[in-house]
């Protein structure tokens, strides 16, 4: 039976948090497997994030977190570990609590990105690209573009800042990589 006294549970944080789809995806998930889990919508006003994540820090059945805009980085500064995918982007887009009760981040969006670029047939090695958005998902998504053999990747952001930050991580990684130029938002580099 789902969501007794003794269920695990998982938050999807956003704001707003009404288009997330992940709470019925993942509590139909649980449900075929007979889990005793459940998945909740939450989400807070940014200036309350701080107060927020205390609460769902304090709340020991919180097993785990999805997190989608606008808290990705704020949520991959608050864990004690990450992975490397998330650690190299500074951005997560899932945690997970530990024995001890801290949080341990990882960030798969690029990775979901480049699998579902593969399965519908399409390759990113030897190609040029055009990006559009540096943010989290798109750091990602640019860390792993560069290592599937894109020879070159043009990154356009509203964030200018953000684009050269980007660029100048990334960059190294890219395939024959020669030189990374400023564009009018953002960077390319080959």
């Amino acid at each position: 039976m789902r969501g007794t006294g003794k269920a695990d549970v998982f938050v999807m944080l956003a704001h707003p948090v009404g288009h997330a789809k992940s709470p019925g995806i993942f509590n139909e998930i649980f449900e075929q497997k007979g889990l005793d889990s459940l998945m909740v919508p939450l989400s807070c006003r940014p200036e309350d994030f701080e107060a927020f994540w205390a609460g769902i820090t304090a709340a020991e059945n919180i097993r785990g977190v999805i997190i989608s805009v606008p808290y990705k980085t704020a949520v991959y500064h608050k864990c004690a570990a990450a992975h490397d995918r998330a650690a190299r982007v500074q951005s997560a887009n899932s945690v997970r609590r530990q024995a001890d009760g801290t949080w341990y981040a990882d960030n798969f969006d690029g990775v979901g990105f480049i699998d579902g670029l593969k399965a519908g047939g399409h390759q990113v090695s030897g190609r040029r690209i055009l990006q559009v958005g540096g943010g989290g998902a798109g750091a990602s998504l640019a860390y792993c573009l560069a290592e599937e053999g894109a020879v070159e990747i043009r990154l356009a952001d509203v964030d200018r800042g953000r684009a050269e930050n980007l660029a100048a991580l990334v960059a190294p990684r890219t395939v024959g990589f020669r030189s990374a130029t400023p564009t009018l938002r953002g960077w390319t580099w080959r």
